[in-house]
Parts: C-alpha cells; structure tokens; sequence
C-alpha cells in the first residue's frame, strides 16, 4: 500500500558501533546513530 511514498527512519540510541552495526545490518531503511547513547543529540531534543 504505501511501498513508494512511506520511508521509515530509525533513530539508534546505541553508544557501541559494533553492536549497533550487527544489529542494523539486515535494515533496509535508512538508520541513523551517533553513538552517544542517551547522551546524544537525538535523544537530548526529542527527550528520550
């Protein structure tokens, strides 16, 4: 229903890139991660 107008967005609070990498690995959305965990920029404005 929505394959050519939905995308969806991951927003990872993981602060170890290999885990965080193993675990998005098989993704086909788009990911994204700054590796502070919940110190990070994503997590501080959307008040995780």
């Amino acid at each position: 229903m929505f394959k050519d107008t939905l995308e969806v967005l991951l927003v990872s609070l993981d602060a170890d890139k290999e885990k965080q990498e193993t675990f998005t690995q098989d993704m086909t959305w788009i990911t994204s991660c700054d590796l502070k965990g919940w110190e990070g920029q994503a997590a501080r404005e959307h008040r995780f």
